[in-house]
């Protein structure tokens, strides 16, 4: 029996993505996480962060759920690059978000046509309500996320 939690908040780009949640309670850098693969000329969408709880951990095609972004304007053009090169999570999903993050999601949309879905300010806490392997769907458009959780 699944148990579906419905969590209201700001979508802060467009779009839906519905995939499995990738859950930190660390802050994400976007630099750290994919600049060894940029430099190494090899596009990866392995967390190369040595610092982070998820380093090591794949994030293509999932829904990543953290507090907030950290590091400089170079984050945003990180996640560009990560979603031009098919690399980045289907959404994000934060307590608040940093401006260059939206600012790099925003650009793909607009000269991509690639949205990523981002949401934050949600009604209730993500990192104690969603857990890693939950699917969620996320709603930018009306900054819903639904949480289906197997008992």
């Amino acid at each position: 029996m699944a148990n579906k939690i419905v969590l209201k908040g700001t979508g802060l780009t467009r779009g839906v993505a519905e995939g499995e949640a990738l859950v930190t309670k660390q802050p994400v850098n976007m630099l750290a996480t994919y600049m060894q693969g940029f430099m190494l000329n090899k596009p990866s969408s392995v967390i190369g962060d040595a610092r982070h709880e998820l380093f090591g951990k794949d994030i293509k095609g999932k829904i990543l759920i953290f507090p907030y972004a950290s590091g400089s304007l170079a984050c945003g053009a990180c996640l560009l690059e990560a979603i031009k090169q098919g690399v980045a999570p289907k959404a994000l999903v934060g307590i608040e978000m940093e401006t260059a993050i939206v600012e790099g999601a925003i650009f793909s949309d607009v000269f991509l046509n690639l949205p990523l879905p981002i949401v934050q300010g949600l009604d209730k806490n993500p990192l104690e309500i969603i857990r890693t392997g939950d699917q969620v769907k996320v709603d930018a458009n009306t900054g819903v996320v639904e949480v289906t959780r197997k008992r």
